[in-house]
């Protein structure tokens, strides 16, 4: 139920806690764990990006890795079955994010620590605030207006409807009608089958994981490691 005070905890990270904005609760946020320059940081572009936890939608994994690829600065998603915060922590110190979690099961995942608070403050304000916790996220503001014009009750139906319009060219990168299951370049429902906004967005994630997954084989070959096009071979 929106407008009920955030979860409480008491956040063990002095540093953490020193950058919190003041006056959004006290909900919990988990410290991420720092990333050096070697093969572990770059997990999530190989195995750790497809090791779904079941308690995280399928349709997540568009999400998380927009926010790796640094194409948005977070992330919310609702929580399936029982978990956790203790589980959550592990789960995304691993990714390198902070997160943090509400009575109603919402996660906001981030790798600002600030971000995660706010977001989740703004999300139990009262009154209409799609556009504003659209924008927070990273959507374009083109496909938050309309968001907010459509409702969150008829986003499903608003969906369906763009995914059966015809995608010309590039567009059909902006297609979401498989992002339930994982598999798209953009996790938000367009504002048209023609939204530049949302194909500039679908743009940058290939391009950034084309050089992320560069960066990668670059590491692992200077470590001795074969790399070939989807996996790689321990060093003789």
């Amino acid at each position: 139920m929106r407008g009920e005070p955030i979860r409480r905890d008491l956040c063990p990270h002095a540093q953490v806690k020193s950058c919190l904005a003041t006056g959004s609760g006290g909900s919990w946020v988990q410290r991420r764990r720092a990333t050096g320059g070697d093969a572990a940081s770059y997990g999530l572009a190989t195995r750790g990006v497809m090791m779904r936890p079941n308690w995280l939608k399928p349709s997540s994994m568009v999400d998380l890795y927009q926010v790796t690829l640094n194409v948005r600065p977070a992330f919310r998603t609702e929580v399936q079955g029982e978990v956790r915060d203790a589980e959550i922590g592990r789960w995304a110190r691993l990714k390198g994010l902070y997160f943090c979690r509400d009575r109603d099961n919402f996660v906001v995942f981030s790798k600002r620590s600030v971000l995660v608070r706010r977001l989740l403050a703004i999300d139990q304000t009262v009154g209409d605030h799609t556009v504003w916790l659209g924008q927070w996220l990273g959507y374009p503001r083109c496909c938050a207006r309309i968001a907010r014009r459509v409702g969150e009750m008829h986003l499903d139906d608003w969906s369906e409807q763009i995914s059966m319009r015809r995608h010309v060219g590039n567009f059909s990168l902006t297609s979401v009608s498989h992002y339930t299951a994982g598999r798209a370049l953009i996790s938000h429902v367009p504002c048209s089958a023609h939204c530049r906004a949302s194909l500039h967005m679908a743009t940058q994630v290939l391009k950034r994981s084309h050089r992320f997954q560069q960066r990668l084989a670059n590491v692992l070959s200077s470590r001795g490691f074969r790399v070939h096009s989807r996996r790689c071979s321990l060093p003789e």
